[in-house]
């Protein structure tokens, strides 16, 4: 089974490339990042075949996906900062936070869009190894089942 991935118009390429020439722009108008870090830009977003799903072919997704592909291959060069990568993607400080906080929680199995789930991992994780361990035995128990 091979898998099939999305199609992307040529008025979602043209799009792309239109909205990262502008950021670009926006950034270079306000002294935010290195010319260095400019040129990556283009090079990456330029050419409207940049802009699709395959990223064995180093491209970039249309949308606000973009923004990680474009963060990942910005980090991977090893030639910017995080800060200027940060800059250079267009996503704030706090939207990769965010990103940051979620993959650790995926990773520790925690659905984030699950408020309860976030607040009972939350909760947990402040424990004390005896309070942890009382929490433990008190759903044991509740659940029936014998503390060995």
């Amino acid at each position: 089974m091979t898998l099939q991935l999305p199609e992307v118009t040529e008025q979602q390429r043209q799009q792309a490339v239109e909205f990262w020439w502008r950021h670009a722009e926006n950034l270079r108008a306000q002294n935010l990042v290195s010319e260095e870090g400019l040129r990556w830009i283009a090079m990456c977003t330029r050419n409207p075949n940049q802009i699709g799903y395959d990223s064995m072919l180093g491209q970039i997704r249309p949308g606000e996906l973009g923004k990680w592909d474009l963060l990942e291959t910005l980090k991977m060069s090893a030639l910017f900062d995080l800060d200027e990568c940060l800059h250079l993607a267009g996503i704030s400080s706090t939207e990769y936070a965010k990103m940051e906080r979620d993959v650790h929680l995926h990773a520790v199995g925690v659905d984030p869009d699950d408020s309860n789930q976030v607040a009972e991992y939350e909760r947990m994780a402040t424990m004390t190894p005896t309070e942890l361990d009382a929490h433990i035995k008190s759903l044991e128990s509740q659940l029936g089942l014998k503390h060995i």
